[in-house]
Protein backbone atom coordinates (compact mmCIF):
# COMPACT_ATOMS: atom_id res chain seq x y z
CA UNK A 1 0.00 0.00 0.00
CA UNK A 2 2.70 2.15 0.95
CA UNK A 3 4.73 1.74 -2.78
CA UNK A 4 1.08 2.08 -4.54
CA UNK A 5 0.73 5.75 -2.91
CA UNK A 6 4.39 6.73 -3.27
CA UNK A 7 3.97 5.88 -6.91
CA UNK A 8 0.06 8.11 -6.56
CA UNK A 9 2.33 11.16 -6.29
CA UNK A 10 2.68 11.05 -2.34
CA UNK A 11 6.41 11.51 -1.61
CA UNK A 12 5.97 11.36 2.17
CA UNK A 13 4.74 7.94 3.03
CA UNK A 14 5.13 7.12 6.73
CA UNK A 15 4.10 3.48 8.16
CA UNK A 16 2.32 3.38 11.41
CA UNK A 17 3.40 2.05 14.20
CA UNK A 18 2.10 -1.50 15.30
CA UNK A 19 -0.37 -2.16 17.72
CA UNK A 20 -2.65 0.50 19.63
CA UNK A 21 -2.43 2.98 16.48
CA UNK A 22 -5.79 4.06 16.48
CA UNK A 23 -6.03 1.80 13.21
CA UNK A 24 -3.94 3.72 11.17
CA UNK A 25 -1.32 1.67 9.22
CA UNK A 26 0.34 4.09 7.18
CA UNK A 27 0.34 8.27 6.58
CA UNK A 28 0.77 9.65 2.80
CA UNK A 29 1.12 13.44 2.82
CA UNK A 30 1.55 15.61 -0.86
CA UNK A 31 1.51 19.45 -1.29
CA UNK A 32 -0.33 20.15 -4.41
CA UNK A 33 -2.06 23.01 -6.00
CA UNK A 34 -4.81 23.66 -3.42
CA UNK A 35 -2.97 22.60 -0.36
CA UNK A 36 -1.59 20.09 1.66
CA UNK A 37 -2.63 16.86 1.80
CA UNK A 38 -2.93 13.80 4.46
CA UNK A 39 -4.39 10.50 3.43
CA UNK A 40 -4.45 8.00 6.57
CA UNK A 41 -4.92 4.02 5.50
CA UNK A 42 -6.01 1.04 7.90
CA UNK A 43 -5.18 -2.48 6.01
CA UNK A 44 -7.22 -5.39 6.88
CA UNK A 45 -6.07 -8.34 5.90
CA UNK A 46 -8.67 -10.65 6.11
CA UNK A 47 -9.74 -14.26 5.07
CA UNK A 48 -12.54 -13.85 1.63
CA UNK A 49 -15.07 -15.07 3.87
CA UNK A 50 -14.45 -12.47 7.05
CA UNK A 51 -15.83 -9.10 5.59
CA UNK A 52 -15.00 -5.72 6.53
CA UNK A 53 -17.71 -4.31 9.27
CA UNK A 54 -19.83 -1.23 9.79
CA UNK A 55 -18.38 -0.79 13.37
CA UNK A 56 -14.44 -0.94 11.99
CA UNK A 57 -15.68 1.71 9.44
CA UNK A 58 -17.06 4.04 11.94
CA UNK A 59 -13.97 3.57 13.93
CA UNK A 60 -11.66 4.46 11.16
CA UNK A 61 -14.08 7.87 10.12
CA UNK A 62 -13.20 8.91 13.30
CA UNK A 63 -10.01 9.19 13.03
CA UNK A 64 -9.98 10.89 10.02
CA UNK A 65 -11.97 13.30 11.74
CA UNK A 66 -9.48 13.38 15.02
CA UNK A 67 -6.61 13.70 12.99
CA UNK A 68 -8.22 16.03 10.43
CA UNK A 69 -6.68 14.01 7.38
CA UNK A 70 -8.26 15.06 3.89
CA UNK A 71 -8.95 11.55 3.35
CA UNK A 72 -9.00 8.08 4.77
CA UNK A 73 -8.85 4.99 2.73
CA UNK A 74 -9.81 1.12 4.05
CA UNK A 75 -7.87 -1.37 2.17
CA UNK A 76 -8.85 -5.08 2.38
CA UNK A 77 -8.06 -8.44 0.62
CA UNK A 78 -11.62 -8.69 1.69
CA UNK A 79 -14.19 -7.01 0.94
CA UNK A 80 -17.24 -5.31 2.77
CA UNK A 81 -20.20 -5.56 4.34
CA UNK A 82 -23.67 -3.75 3.25
CA UNK A 83 -23.70 -1.51 6.29
CA UNK A 84 -20.03 -0.64 6.24
CA UNK A 85 -20.46 0.22 2.29
CA UNK A 86 -23.18 2.19 2.87
CA UNK A 87 -21.85 4.03 5.44
CA UNK A 88 -18.61 4.66 3.06
CA UNK A 89 -20.75 6.60 0.77
CA UNK A 90 -22.16 8.50 3.34
CA UNK A 91 -18.80 10.00 4.06
CA UNK A 92 -17.59 9.55 0.26
CA UNK A 93 -15.59 12.69 0.23
CA UNK A 94 -13.76 11.92 3.30
CA UNK A 95 -13.41 8.34 3.25
CA UNK A 96 -12.68 5.72 0.55
CA UNK A 97 -12.67 1.64 0.74
CA UNK A 98 -10.97 -0.39 -1.36
CA UNK A 99 -11.56 -4.28 -1.45
CA UNK A 100 -9.56 -7.19 -2.64
CA UNK A 101 -10.82 -6.42 -6.26
CA UNK A 102 -10.32 -3.17 -6.28
CA UNK A 103 -7.41 -2.93 -5.20
CA UNK A 104 -5.97 -5.67 -7.67
CA UNK A 105 -7.83 -2.92 -10.02
CA UNK A 106 -5.32 -0.27 -8.90
CA UNK A 107 -2.54 -2.47 -8.90
CA UNK A 108 -2.78 -2.86 -12.15
CA UNK A 109 -3.50 0.87 -13.35
CA UNK A 110 -0.24 1.35 -11.34
CA UNK A 111 1.63 -1.07 -13.24
CA UNK A 112 0.54 0.19 -16.84
CA UNK A 113 1.41 3.63 -15.78
CA UNK A 114 5.04 3.44 -14.34
CA UNK A 115 5.82 -0.04 -15.94
CA UNK A 116 6.42 -1.57 -12.99
CA UNK A 117 5.78 -5.25 -12.09
CA UNK A 118 5.77 -4.81 -8.20
CA UNK A 119 4.49 -1.49 -7.56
Amino acid sequence: MAELLRNQGYPDVILGGRGRDGGVDIFAERRGDLGHELVIVQCKRFAEDHKVGEPVVKQFAYEVEEREATRGLIATTSTFTSDALKLIEEKRYRLTGKDFEKLAAWLGQVRDTTGKRDA
